[in-house]
């Protein structure tokens, strides 16, 4: 447990910056629908996570309480959230950058034709053009739903 800070009802890695616990503790209680963009947190760099990104926050069973992502309020199980590695979190209701890491800079996707390009590199290739295009946007941040 030494790894791990008590702050409100959750455990939080002891690098979890500041402002990130007290984001997520409110979250909790408001049950906002929110959207984590995970990276390093001494550049900035996003990872570019696509999966296991949105939903609310839960709390964990057990005795050492950790914050999941649930896909609703009404889910039994959900995801770690990597309190120590989030980059950027949007409030998906209300579209608001709730977090931003001061150096925070991401890959630009591009949609062309069904090919998803991440900094002009391959990421992905998409059954049709929309798919491709809704794919890009879901992954610069700019649409909240793949």
């Amino acid at each position: 447990m030494e790894n791990y800070i008590k702050n409100g009802v959750f455990y939080f890695s002891k690098n979890t910056p500041e402002q990130i616990i007290e984001i997520i503790n409110n979250l909790h209680k408001n049950k906002h629908s929110i959207r984590l963009f995970y990276g390093d947190q001494k550049t900035g760099k996003s990872w570019n996570e696509e999966n296991d990104t949105i939903g609310i926050v839960g709390i964990s069973n057990g005795e050492i309480r950790i914050p999941l992502l649930m896909k609703t309020s009404r889910s039994r199980y959900g995801s770690p959230i990597s309190d120590d590695s989030i980059v950027k979190l949007i409030d998906i209701k209300t579209k608001e950058i709730l977090y931003i890491h001061p150096t925070f800079n991401q890959s630009k996707f591009t949609a062309i034709s069904c090919l998803v390009l991440q900094d002009f590199i391959t990421f992905a290739n998409c059954k049709d053009p929309k798919q491709a295009e809704k794919l890009a946007s879901f992954m610069n941040g700019i649409k909240n739903q793949k």
